[in-house]
C-alpha cells in the first residue's frame, strides 16, 4: 500500500525564510485612520454648556475664553512656546462626554483601532486627556508623544464635526510617512486617527475655521508585570532579510519558478482580497510583499489546488453520499460515491492528479486573468504545511465489475504567490499563452519598452505545436483576436506578420476575423496579400465562409484607402478563394454516432455542463475503464422526435379545419388544397 498522505512540491531549501517568516505574528501598522458615521454624542464643557454640531463659532469662542495655550513635553520638563505648539486646550475634568448611543460607538471606533494597530489581542482602553481647539494658524511643530499615564502607549485623536482646512495630522515612522486629513462637510461624522508613541508627528497650521478635537491615550492594562509593552508591529528587519534570502533563492541554479506561501486561514474564493486576511496571514502581507518588492519580484494572491486521484481499498462498506469540505463547492455527477474522511479508505496508488493556482488577485486587490498556472517541484512553502490536514474535498467510487475502488481527494489554499519581475511573462506562459496575454496587455498601458519583448516571446510559446493542446486547458482558449488588437496597439510590423503566419493561419476558425483585418490593413499591402493568400490556401477547404468574410471586411476597412495596390495585392488571395470552392466537401462525418473523451473528472464535469446547458441531442455516460475514466457522448434524436410529435399534432389540426370547411368557398379553395396536401406529408426517416 502507498502512503496515504498528499503529495506536495515543497520546498525544503529555504529553512532560514520560513524561521524567520514564523517570527512576524502581529497585523496591524504604525497608524490607523478612519470615519464613523454615528449619532453626536453629547459633551457638555464646564463654562461654555452643551456643544451642538456643526460647533457654531459662538460656543467656538467660548471655548477659547475657557481654555489655555496648550504646553509641550521636553524630557522631564513641560514648555509654554507658541513657535512649537500654538493650540488651545481644556482639561479633561471640564469636558463630559455621553449620550444614549456613545458607548457602543466609541467601543466599535476602539475596537476598530486597536484591531489595525495589530495590538487586538491586549486588554487596551482609552482615557480622554484633553479638548483641543486649533484656530487659524494654529499648529505643532514635529514631535514624539511622552507618557502621560501609566501604560501608555499610543494617541487617539477624533476631531468632532467643525468645519476648517488644514490642520492635517503628518505620521512619521521608521522611515515612512503618512498624512492624514481629518477635515469633513459631513457633519454626521467623527473622522479619527491612532498612532503609537514613538511615532513622530505633527499637525500643519489650519488655514481656515477651526478644528475641534476630543485626544485619548490608549493605555495597555498589564495583568500581570511580564505583559511585554506594545509598540507599532513593524518588521524593517526581516522585509529586509527576507528580501535577501527571496534574491539569493531566485538567482540560485535550478531555483523555482515561483513561490507560493500558504496562508493559514480559509478564504473563498470571492472573499479573497489583500485588505480582507486575517491574523497571523495580515501580518505576513506586511513583510512578504515589501521584501518581495525589495527581491525584485512581483506579488499576488491565488488559490492553490492540489488533486489527487487513483486506487483505493476501502476499510468500510461505501454508503451513498458526497464529501464536502470547508464549503467548497463542486459538480456532482450522477455516479455512486461516498461520503468518506480519510480514515474510511487507504490509498493503493495516486494514478492522476493536478496541481496549480488560479483565481488571481492583484496587490491592488483587483481580479486579473492568469489562468491556471502549474504547481512544479519546490515551489511550496512552509514545508509540510499540508501534512495531517484533512482535505477539502473527497470521495470514494466503490468496485464495479472488473474496476476496483478508486478515490478522489482535493485541497484548497489561499496562497501569496511571488515570482521575479523579470521572469514575469516566463511564469505565466507556463499556464499557457492566454494567461500572458492580460500581462502584455498592463505593460502595453503603462507604456512599457519591454512590451515587444514580452510580445514576441508569447508569440514563440504559441508557435510551438499544440501537443496534447495542454496550453490551452491550463490558460484557457487563448484569444488570437485579443493579441492580434494588443499587436496593433503596439504597432510592430515584423511581430504582427510573425503572428499572422505563424499561429493565425495555423489555427484560423474566422474568430478573430475583425481584429485580422484591422491588422492587415496596417500592413503594406504586398505584405498583406502574401499573408491573406497563405491562409486562404490552408483554410477554405474547413472555413471558406470565414475567409470569404475576412476578404469582405478587409475591403470595407480601406474604403476610399483601396489603392491600385491593394488591389493588386488582394486579387491573388481572392482567385484562390473562387478555385477552393467547387473542392469543399462537408467537415464532418454525419454518420458518427458515438464519440469517447478519455479526460480527467474536470474535463467530464465540463461536457457535462456544456451539453445540458445547450440542450444537444445526445447522451452522456462514463465508462469507469481505466483513469483517467472516459466519457462516452452518443447522438440521440430527441429534437426530431419532438418535431415529429408536433407534427401529428399539427397534422390533426389540419384535418379537423378541413372538415369544418367543407365545402370550401371559392376564395379558400387553394388554401384547402394546401392544407390537403400537407396533412399526407410523412416526416422523413
Amino acid at each position: 500500500m502507498a502512503n496515504d498522505g498528499i503529495s506536495v512540491p515543497y520546498n525544503h531549501d529555504l529553512k532560514p525564510l520560513e524561521e524567520l517568516l514564523a517570527r512576524v505574528r502581529r497585523p496591524g501598522d504604525f497608524f490607523v485612520e478612519g470615519a464613523r458615521e454615528t449619532p453626536m454624542p453629547r459633551i457638555e464643557v464646564e463654562g461654555v454648556g452643551l456643544l451642538s454640531f456643526p460647533v457654531p463659532q459662538a460656543q467656538i469662542e467660548q471655548l477659547i475664553q475657557q481654555a489655555d495655550r496648550a504646553p509641550y513635553g521636553r524630557g522631564e520638563e513641560t514648555i509654554l512656546d507658541e513657535s512649537v505648539r500654538k493650540v488651545w486646550q481644556l482639561p479633561a475634568d471640564r469636558v463630559r462626554i455621553g449620550g444614549k448611543t456613545w458607548d457602543t460607538t466609541f467601543s466599535q471606533l476602539l475596537a476598530t483601532v486597536v484591531d489595525e494597530l495589530g495590538c487586538a489581542e491586549a486588554k487596551v482602553s482609552a482615557e480622554l486627556y484633553k479638548l483641543l481647539v486649533y484656530d487659524p494658524g494654529a499648529f505643532f511643530k514635529a514631535h514624539r508623544d511622552t507618557e502621560k499615564a501609566g501604560g501608555m502607549f499610543g494617541t487617539l485623536v477624533v476631531v468632532l464635526p467643525s468645519a476648517h482646512r488644514g490642520g492635517e495630522l503628518v505620521i512619521r515612522h521608521s522611515g515612512r510617512e503618512v498624512v492624514v486629513d481629518l477635515s469633513t462637510e459631513e457633519f454626521s461624522e467623527l473622522k479619527f486617527a491612532a498612532f503609537y508613541a514613538d511615532c513622530e508627528h505633527e499637525v500643519r497650521p489650519v488655514t481656515e475655521g477651526h478644528r475641534v478635537c476630543l485626544i485619548y491615550n490608549l493605555i495597555q492594562r498589564q495583568d500581570t508585570k511580564a505583559a511585554e509593552p506594545l509598540s507599532a508591529p513593524l518588521y524593517a528587519s526581516e522585509i529586509s532579510t527576507a528580501g535577501e534570502l527571496l534574491k539569493e533563492a531566485f538567482a540560485a541554479p535550478g531555483a523555482p519558478a515561483k513561490l507560493a506561501w500558504l496562508l493559514e486561514h480559509q478564504y473563498s474564493p470571492d472573499g479573497l482580497s489583500f485588505a480582507g486576511l486575517k491574523g497571523k496571514d495580515a501580518a505576513l502581507a506586511k513583510v512578504l510583499p515589501p521584501a518581495a518588492e525589495r527581491a525584485g519580484c512581483a506579488v499576488h494572491l491565488g488559490i492553490v489546488h492540489i488533486e489527487e486521484y487513483g486506487p483505493a481499498e476501502p476499510r468500510y462498506a461505501p454508503r451513498s453520499g458526497y464529501g464536502r469540505g470547508r464549503g467548497w463547492g463542486r459538480y456532482d455527477e450522477d455516479e455512486t460515491e461516498e461520503e468518506v474522511s480519510t480514515d474510511r479508505y487507504e490509498v493503493i496508488e495516486v494514478s492522476d492528479g493536478s496541481q496549480h493556482i488560479d483565481q488571481w488577485i492583484n496587490v491592488h486587490d483587483q481580479p486579473v486573468a492568469y489562468g491556471k498556472l502549474p504547481l512544479e517541484e519546490g515551489e511550496v512553502l512552509p514545508a509540510g504545511a499540508l501534512d495531517d490536514e484533512e482535505p477539502d474535498e473527497q470521495r470514494l467510487t466503490e468496485a464495479t465489475g472488473n474496476e476496483g475502488a478508486s478515490f478522489e481527494r482535493s485541497y484548497h489554499r489561499a496562497a501569496l504567490v511571488l515570482w521575479p519581475r523579470e521572469r514575469f511573462a516566463s511564469v505565466l506562459l507556463q499556464a499557457g499563452v492566454g494567461a500572458a496575454l492580460p500581462h502584455l496587455a498592463e505593460r502595453l498601458a503603462a507604456g512599457d519598452k519591454a512590451a515587444a519583448a514580452i510580445a514576441a516571446q508569447i508569440i514563440k510559446a504559441w508557435e510551438q505545436p499544440p501537443v496534447s493542446w495542454t496550453y490551452r486547458s491550463l490558460g484557457g482558449e487563448p484569444s488570437r483576436a485579443e493579441l492580434l488588437r494588443l499587436l496593433a496597439q503596439l504597432g510592430d510590423r515584423t511581430l504582427q506578420k510573425r503572428f499572422i503566419s505563424g499561429v493565425v493561419t495555423r489555427e484560423f476558425d474566422g474568430s478573430e476575423n475583425e481584429a485580422l483585418a484591422s491588422v492587415l490593413q496596417l500592413l503594406d499591402p504586398k505584405d498583406a496579400g502574401t499573408l491573406l493568400t497563405a491562409l486562404v490556401r490552408e483554410n477554405m477547404p474547413l472555413f471558406h465562409c470565414a475567409c470569404i468574410n475576412l476578404l469582405e471586411l478587409v475591403l470595407g476597412g480601406l474604403g476610399e484607402k483601396l489603392s491600385s495596390q491593394w488591389r493588386a495585392a488582394l486579387r491573388e488571395p481572392a482567385a484562390v478563394m473562387v478555385k477552393a470552392l467547387p473542392a469543399i466537401k462537408p467537415a464532418a462525418d454525419p454518420e458518427a454516432r458515438e464519440a469517447r473523451f478519455r479526460v480527467r473528472q474536470d474535463r467530464r464535469q465540463h461536457l457535462h455542463r456544456q451539453i445540458e446547458h445547450d440542450g444537444l441531442d445526445m447522451t452522456h455516460v462514463t465508462e469507469r475503464k481505466g483513469s483517467p475514466q472516459t466519457l462516452v457522448c452518443t447522438k440521440t434524436r430527441r429534437t426530431y422526435q419532438r418535431q415529429c410529435e408536433q407534427h401529428k399534432v399539427d397534422c390533426a389540426g389540419m384535418i379537423t379545419l378541413l372538415a369544418v370547411m367543407q365545402p370550401a368557398p371559392d376564395e379558400l379553395t387553394v388554401l384547402t388544397a394546401r392544407l390537403a396536401a400537407a396533412k399526407d406529408l410523412k416526416p422523413s426517416t
